[in-house]
C-alpha cells in the first residue's frame, strides 16, 4: 500500500512542481534496472491504486478477523499477472536509448496482467472467506 502512494503522490507533486506530466498518457521511465521500464504515467498510477485497493480490502478483512493468506494456485495467478504487467513495461526498452517515440503502449499485455492479479486477489479473498 505504502508503494503504491508514494508512487501516485510522486507523480502529483510533479505535476504540481514541474508542470509535469503534462498527461496521464506521458511517457515515462519508470524503473531501470534490469533495463528501462517505460510506459505512460498513467499505467504506473493503475498500479499504483491497484496496490493501494488490493492492500486496503486484505487490511479490512483482516480487522474482521479474517486469517490473511493465500494458496499457491492464487500465488502463481498473481505472479503471473505481475510478470505480464512488467513484460509490457520492458519490451520496448531499447527506444529509451534511442531517443525515438516509442511504439504503442501494450495496453492488451498490460490489462491482462492487472485482470490476472485482480482474479488472484478475488478468488483468494472467497477462498479465505470459506474456511
Amino acid at each position: 500500500m505504502t508503494f503504491g502512494i508514494w508512487d501516485i503522490l510522486y507523480y502529483a507533486w510533479l505535476r504540481v512542481f514541474l508542470g509535469w506530466p503534462p498527461s496521464p498518457l506521458t511517457w515515462n521511465i519508470l524503473f531501470l534496472i534490469p533495463v528501462p521500464w517505460i510506459g505512460p504515467v498513467l499505467a504506473a498510477v493503475i498500479v499504483g491504486l491497484g496496490l493501494i485497493c488490493g492492500a486496503l480490502w486484505l487490511l479490512h478483512l483482516r480487522s474482521r478477523g479474517t486469517r490473511i493468506g493465500f494458496a499457491p494456485v492464487h500465488w502463481a495467478l498473481a505472479s503471473a499477472g505481475g510478470m505480464a504487467v512488467l513484460v509490457s513495461f520492458m519490451l520496448d526498452w531499447r527506444v529509451a536509448f534511442q531517443g525515438d517515440e516509442p511504439p504503442p503502449f501494450r495496453w492488451g499485455l498490460f490489462g491482462c496482467g492487472v485482470a490476472m492479479g485482480i482474479a488472484a486477489l478475488i478468488m483468494g479473498v472467497r477462498t479465505m472467506q470459506r474456511s
